[in-house]
């Protein structure tokens, strides 16, 4: 009988802790969703910059299963307050003989999908959200066929609503290198940001690495594409504990494994001194994550 003040007391001191660790949670979590309307607030105003004529171009580039099309549907739900599956190009891990590539202008958003609340911060600046280019089918290439591709891309050659198989239709019939002399190129459709997309679950693509290297080799101060790397699935890290992970152990990796991938990654772009800015480290909408996580917004954001 003597144990059950100290039982009784015990109890409530944990009971007392886990509510105060869910107080905390909750807070913290509510500074995040604040977080992330400021950050809507600033892509806004980024949106209605007077010197920005032309909508930023976005153009993924990875390995078939790295995540680009997870990215888009994920950045379309931090956007809009809704899940919409946008981006329809993946195809899990298979490389495909052929390239395709899905062009999603304004992000893929449209007015009506999305909440009050986003809709309401994000309304004047709608119709310059960036267009997103989601490039699937290629695997680890550096060819000059490819490197031709990239180039018309990039330089703003490929007009909204043209065919990837249309363009390579013509390369086939006319040769590798003649592109630029058939496409004319508009500022409009000029690829500003390049976005390279690698998963700590799968081996590093050098010669995809290379090929972007080659093709970016060419551009100078006057006309910039800027680079970003996204390292995806960073939620099967054993040691973190914001993200909720898939339950199959033997799809975690530790924190130990992802360092050594970035720092493979933060290598090879040579962005060692500007590894915060230039590299992220990201959680999609997939694979056993609910639809609504904040966390997973303010990385999209």
């Amino acid at each position: 009988m003597c144990l059950l003040p100290y039982i009784f007391v015990k109890i409530t001191f944990y009971l007392f802790i886990s509510d105060v660790k869910s107080e905390k949670m909750a807070k913290d979590l509510e500074k995040v969703k604040e977080r992330n309307n400021d950050l809507l607030l600033s892509i806004a105003q980024l949106c209605k910059r007077p010197n920005r004529t032309y909508p930023e171009v976005v153009f993924l580039l990875g390995l078939p299963g790295a995540g680009k099309s997870a990215i888009v549907n994920t950045i379309v739900k931090a956007l809009c307050g809704k899940f919409y599956s946008k981006a329809v190009t993946g195809k899990g891990h298979a490389v495909s003989k052929t390239l395709i590539l899905q062009r999603l202008v304004r992000c893929g958003l449209q007015a009506n999908e999305m909440e009050p609340i986003e809709k309401n911060i994000l309304k004047k600046g709608l119709s310059k959200l960036p267009t997103i280019i989601d490039a699937a089918g290629t695997g680890d290439e550096d060819s000059e066929k490819f490197k031709e591709i990239l180039r018309v891309y990039f330089g703003g050659f490929v007009p909204s609503g043209t065919s990837i198989q249309f363009v390579e239709n013509l390369q086939k019939e006319h040769g590798i290198g003649t592109l630029q002399y058939l496409l004319e190129s508009s500022d409009e459709n000029k690829v500003t940001k390049v976005v390279f997309v690698a998963s700590c679950k799968q081996s590093f693509p050098e010669k995809l690495v290379e090929c972007l290297h080659s093709v970016l080799q060419e551009y100078d101060d006057r006309n910039p594409v800027d680079v970003f790397v996204v390292i995806t699935k960073y939620d099967l890290v054993k040691d973190q504990h914001i993200y909720e992970a898939r339950d199959k152990e033997e799809d975690y990796i530790t924190e130990e494994c992802f360092e050594k991938f970035e720092a493979e990654v933060v290598n090879n772009f040579s962005i060692e001194g500007s590894k915060e800015n230039n590299c992220i480290r990201w959680v999609s909408y997939v694979d056993g994550h609910g639809s609504d996580n904040p966390h997973i917004d303010n990385i999209a954001l």
